[in-house]
């Protein structure tokens, strides 16, 4: 496959470097810090994630694992066997094996999409991208590279439909700090298929931005459920994509 640009402005090594800064300032990464509407708007995210495959008893890849506050709810709240999380800022993967309570079941490596091979041929069952793939410059190689590492593929992105976002992300310090970006769902869909994979779940979801005012936070929480079945109103304002996807050879298991 070409390499089709992502975010070509913003190099691999501003991205690990912010995100380390972030590690030694704040003690985690800002947006898993104890911020009303973060929470809000990632327990979304891990609810949607958990909705769109069963992951009890599978076998797990994280990719771009960062911190590993996320990591470990694939096996306490997804009932995943073992998770094989990988990310290329050691820094955070240093606070994520400190913070790591199961030991015995979750891997982290220092490795990216570009780098990261199995030690075995044997796929695994899952590989998840949790808001990655924006932060990488060919995200549509690391499509194509996650179906060799499993048979299943989750993905979720910011939603690059919406007129919002668009503007955060021009106008947004952090954004702009940490080369935050996001595609909409054609393109996504249109890596897939070039990556010889099919979609075989599609869903918008969530309303609350991270860093928004606790009052705006609960307001858009009370409208979510309703802005999240609603045809053309969701690929305006909801916040995600959740695309769960197969390589075409294996769409029957």
């Amino acid at each position: 496959m070409n390499a089709e640009g992502g975010n070509l402005s913003y190099s691999k090594q501003q991205n690990i470097h912010q995100f380390g800064e972030d590690i030694e300032k704040f003690g985690g990464y800002v947006y898993t810090r104890d911020i009303y509407s973060s929470k809000i708007a990632h327990e979304r995210n891990t609810e949607a994630i958990l909705e769109s495959v069963d992951f009890e008893g599978k076998r797990v890849i994280d990719a771009g694992c960062g911190d590993g506050t996320y990591t470990q709810m694939l096996i306490t709240r997804g009932k995943a066997k073992q998770v094989l999380a990988f990310d290329p800022c050691e820094k955070a993967l240093e606070f994520a094996k400190i913070n790591n309570n199961i030991q015995n079941n979750i891997n982290y490596i220092n490795a990216d999409t570009d780098n990261f091979v199995l030690d075995s041929e044997e796929k695994y069952d899952i590989t998840l991208f949790r808001g990655m793939l924006h932060h990488i410059q060919y995200p549509n190689q690391a499509i194509e590279k996650a179906l060799e590492w499993s048979d299943m593929v989750v993905i979720l992105e910011p939603n690059g439909y919406s007129p919002i976002l668009k503007i955060i992300e021009q106008f947004s310090k952090y954004h702009k700090e940490h080369g935050e970006c996001s595609y909409g769902f054609v393109k996504l869909n249109k890596w897939i298929n070039e990556a010889g994979g099919k979609v075989i779940y599609h869903k918008r979801a969530g309303l609350v931005p991270c860093f928004c005012p606790d009052w705006a936070a609960k307001s858009l929480k009370f409208i979510e459920p309703l802005f999240e079945k609603t045809p053309v109103i969701n690929a305006l304002f909801c916040a995600v994509d959740i695309i769960v996807y197969k390589s075409v050879k294996n769409l029957s298991k």
